[in-house]
């Protein structure tokens, strides 16, 4: 298969010049934040000099993407270059600048081989998770570059982190139909990333609220989470009763006991049966995302909710 990232990346210049009317001098910028590198003890105002001399001459396009503070707002200051812990070094500048896109552009610059612009359109295309902090999601927008380029399959060890971005910035503007994009989203290492990406914060959201949120956007997955769910809350409920019988045992004799015990007869407006029918064919038939099960699903999801509420009640009293 083709390289579409190296394609993209060659595709990169052009696409640069049509786009902002203006030749692309990234490796003009490069070679005068050299000076930069490895400097233990740089003063914050000398840190964006190139940066105002390109604005100012060879590329006014800087006032419409990139606005940066003036000289006299800058903070009295030093950074250091040399240092080898990263986030340090993002956390210092952010210090200064106050904006993580404008910080990794620093860095993009003074260190391309480490360091990329934060570009939201690069940032959507690998669906980067927010982390609590701006720059814990800079951070994890790395981590998704290095990985592409660590990837044997694009042979790109050799390039630049600037440059998997670059490649992943003109991927993104191209229509869906364009065989780049398609050979993205066919390809199965980034939809893994992408699928890492998206799920690393859902360990903190209950299966119920999943299972809402999937059904909501029409998800295929949404019945799954939503059975185990119920699942889930009926095992919940049978330790609190101290009741014996297991999900296990059968979840529609569990869920039959459960239903006549004290304070649970809201489970009788429910159509039990068929939500174990429907769980069976889900969990053994491989019948998922089809549109006819909508309503069994937010009937599922309404009932853990009255289950979950249940509990919570309990736990309050």
């Amino acid at each position: 298969m083709p390289n579409y990232l190296q394609q993209c990346l060659d595709e990169y210049p052009e696409f640069f010049q049509e786009r902002y009317g203006a030749r692309d001098i990234n490796k003009q910028i490069e070679g005068a934040c050299k000076k930069c590198m490895h400097k233990s003890s740089v003063a914050i105002k000398d840190v964006v000099k190139p940066f105002y001399k390109f604005k100012i001459n060879e590329a006014p396009w800087f006032n419409k993407y990139w606005a940066w503070p003036a000289v006299d707002n800058l903070p009295i200051g030093k950074c250091n270059f040399a240092k080898d812990d990263e986030q340090y070094l993002i956390e210092e500048l952010l210090k200064a600048f106050r904006n993580i896109e404008l910080v990794s552009i620093i860095l993009r610059f003074v260190y391309p081989r480490r360091f990329g612009i934060f570009a939201p359109p690069v940032a959507y295309l690998l669906a980067i998770s927010s982390g609590k902090t701006a720059v814990e999601t800079y951070c994890n927008y790395l981590a998704s570059l290095r990985k592409i380029r660590n990837n044997d399959d694009y042979e790109m060890q050799d390039k630049k982190i600037a440059d998997i971005q670059n490649a992943l910035w003109v991927l993104f503007h191209k229509p869906d139909d364009n065989p780049a994009k398609k050979a993205f989203e066919a390809d199965e290492f980034m939809t893994g990333l992408r699928a890492d990406n998206m799920t690393f914060p859902l360990n903190s959201i209950s299966p119920v609220r999943l299972a809402e949120s999937l059904h909501r956007n029409e998800n295929k997955y949404a019945l799954v989470i939503a059975c185990y769910a119920l699942e889930h809350a009926a095992k919940r409920l049978s330790d609190e009763r101290k009741i014996k019988l297991q999900v296990q045992e059968g979840l529609k004799k569990l869920l039959d006991v459960l239903k006549d015990e004290s304070g649970l007869s809201f489970l009788y407006d429910y159509p039990l049966e068929n939500f174990v029918k429907t769980r069976n064919s889900v969990m053994h038939g491989g019948e998922v995302g089809q549109p006819n099960r909508k309503p069994t699903i937010q009937k599922i999801i309404d009932c853990v909710w009255e289950m979950k509420n249940h509990l919570e009640a309990k736990n309050e009293t």
